[in-house]
């Protein structure tokens, strides 16, 4: 993440290096009066390099499929580590929280982990909100090991792709699952797999 301010386009502009959908992004704030203006010539400039303006539902997918967190992720229940956040916690320093993340539950192995989903037939949507079991014919109360928190269509890879929290999630990698939605009435055989659907490495962000 960076910031800077200079003039673009004869404008005073506040650049920022910074990304919600897990690809190298930038966001540029002006003056609202110049709004348009600032717009039109950036689209007028990008035509060269094959600029194309998306919107949230893209940015959306996007995000889902770096496997970059947000609002359905981060619902008041996770901390840092189980949404593979840890790499900003500082081990020295100190911060508002670190006493409450040293407590014994915050750091049981068994915590729900985000992973990453794909149904076994490669074309099944998986409901956002489906709960994740092992039989799916198992007697009520069906023990259940998480939940999905977010679905798309994944254009890079072809096919449906979650994003899901589920009980020791990292060592549930490569297990099958059942996801359950009773609003959807529907039992979808899924794959766990890594929450990095598309670049693994982060390359992409950091170029």
């Amino acid at each position: 993440m960076g910031y800077v301010v200079g003039d673009l386009f004869g404008v005073e502009a506040k650049i920022f290096r910074i990304s919600f959908s897990g690809e190298l992004a930038y966001e540029i704030n002006v003056q609202s009066d110049h709004g348009l203006f600032m717009w039109e010539k950036i689209m007028e400039v990008g035509k060269e390099f094959n600029i194309q303006p998306y919107g949230t539902e893209a940015l959306s997918t996007l995000r889902i499929e770096m496997g970059h967190v947000a609002g359905p992720e981060l619902d008041g229940r996770t901390i840092p580590y189980d949404v593979s956040l840890e790499g900003l916690i500082s081990n020295k320093k100190d911060f508002i929280g670190k006493r409450s993340l040293s407590r014994a539950a915050f750091n049981n192995k068994e915590r729900q982990k985000i992973v990453g989903l794909v149904p076994v037939d490669r074309k099944s949507s998986i409901p956002e909100g489906s709960h994740l079991v092992k039989d799916k014919d198992a007697q009520l109360p069906n023990p259940k090991l998480g939940h999905v928190s977010s679905s798309c269509w994944s254009v890079e890879n072809n096919n449906p792709f979650s994003l899901a929290i589920i009980k020791d999630g990292k060592n549930m990698i490569g297990q099958k699952l059942y996801a359950l939605s009773p609003l959807k009435n529907t039992a979808i055989e899924v794959e766990v797999i890594s929450s990095h659907y598309v670049d693994h490495e982060g390359t992409r962000v950091r170029s």
